[in-house]
């Protein structure tokens, strides 16, 4: 049995080579059959639910259709990595083949320590910090929301004390702030 976890299997089985994943040899390299899926097509989820540090299921679907028994299957491989600190990767042991209606389910399980979370490596942060993740859209927005906060208490601080200003001449660029309103009419009536 030849595995590769992220790119196409070198050894060449019958008249073909570099098919995505694993090959398995039944007799002899000149009848074999590929059972993998598409390595494009890989689906990670965690192997429980409720414990993701035991480890991941990689799904590899799409994979080659063979004829059984005058019918058409489609193959997929599941291989269950479990999270072991102490292996690199253990020997990989076969597990089952199961047909669910027109694919059969290739199921392999070894052991790795690539399957444990890295707890340096944080995929999804924590929720419970004080502002959660926004990204570079929201960090800009709230720097130019600051940003306009800042500009219009110290404008006011300054055209109060400063230049003595009282009433609504306190408002930095007061007459600016005045015909926005009359710039963005204009600005719809230039536009339709």
């Amino acid at each position: 049995m030849y595995v590769q976890f992220c790119h196409p299997v070198t050894q060449k089985c019958g008249d073909s080579e570099g098919h995505p994943a694993q090959i398995v040899e039944w007799q002899s390299p000149d009848q074999c059959n590929y059972i993998s899926g598409s390595v494009d097509d890989v689906v990670v989820e965690p192997l429980s639910e409720s414990d993701e540090e035991k480890g991941v299921i990689l799904k590899y679907t799409n994979g080659e259709k063979f004829e059984q028994g005058g019918d058409e299957l489609g193959s997929e491989t599941h291989i269950e990595l479990e999270c072991d600190k102490d292996t690199t990767l253990s020997s990989i042991s076969w597990v089952s083949n199961d047909p669910k209606g027109d694919v059969v389910e290739y199921k392999l399980k070894a052991k790795s320590k690539w399957a444990c979370p890295d707890p340096e490596l944080s995929v999804n942060p924590p929720a419970d910090g004080l502002i959660p993740p926004v990204g570079l859209g929201g960090l800009f927005l709230i720097l130019a929301i600051c940003g306009v906060i800042v500009y219009f208490v110290a404008g006011i601080l300054f055209m109060k004390f400063k230049k003595q200003a009282t009433g609504i001449e306190i408002i930095p660029q007061v007459h600016f702030w005045k015909d926005i309103p009359f710039l963005v009419w204009d600005g719809c009536l230039l536009i339709w």
